[in-house]
């Protein structure tokens, strides 16, 4: 919890920066699972966005001005989240606060697949929203601090690499709108956010006293 150095003077190679990395990863389990999480949480989580054209077209009935609509307001979910999120400062547990928004977005998932009012929708998705802009924050926050301070930037480098799995999410969750339709592909989405919160509740105990 101290201060420590700003910066690491210890110059590495490229090769030693991973190696190190990999190293910390294996040891330390709640950056390992920060950064499976993070990937599961694009995977599952963040992918739902690609499917919002068609439910403003499909489900709701709405024209392109609808879903313009719908994209404006949704944004306002992330400023409310990051605003909370600020407000709070310092003092919340944020390991629990991140397992538990991930339980929560999960749910709200399953919420949007049987939902067909406009408003109950936009309701929704702000919600989804906040709880993106949470997830995404705690867990970039939590990596600094599961880490030494010589391997922040390295573990903030897994952070990026684990978003990488965006573009698959979409691609799973829009072949899966396709074969089965929407209300399956959010809903086991929902399900695999759900069963991500449990799992680490069950596997990374320590991640919620950060």
């Amino acid at each position: 919890r101290s201060r420590g150095q700003a910066a690491p003077t210890a110059k590495l190679s490229a090769w030693d920066s991973h190696k190190g990395l990999g190293v910390e990863m294996r040891s330390n389990r709640s950056l390992a699972s920060l950064t499976a999480s993070t990937s599961l949480l694009e995977f599952f989580g963040f992918s739902h966005m690609v499917l919002l054209p068609s439910i403003a077209r499909d489900v709701l009935g709405v024209d392109a001005a609808g879903l313009g609509l719908l994209f404006g307001l949704r944004n306002l979910g992330g400023f409310v989240g990051s605003i909370f999120l600020a407000t709070l400062g310092d003092r919340p547990v944020k390991g629990l606060l991140y397992q538990v928004s991930i339980l929560v977005f999960g749910g709200l998932l399953l919420l949007l697949s049987v939902s067909n009012q406009f408003g109950v929708v936009v309701l929704l998705l702000v919600s989804l929203s906040a709880m993106m802009a949470l997830t995404s924050v705690l867990s970039q926050s939590i990596m600094q601090l599961v880490v030494p301070n010589e391997l922040r930037g390295r573990a903030m480098g897994a952070w990026q690499l684990a978003i990488g799995t965006s573009p698959a999410g979409s691609v799973q969750i829009g072949a899966l709108a396709s074969l089965a339709g929407m209300t399956v592909a959010i809903s086991l989405n929902g399900f695999g956010l759900v069963l991500l919160a449990v799992g680490l509740a069950v596997f990374a105990p320590s991640m919620r006293r950060t």
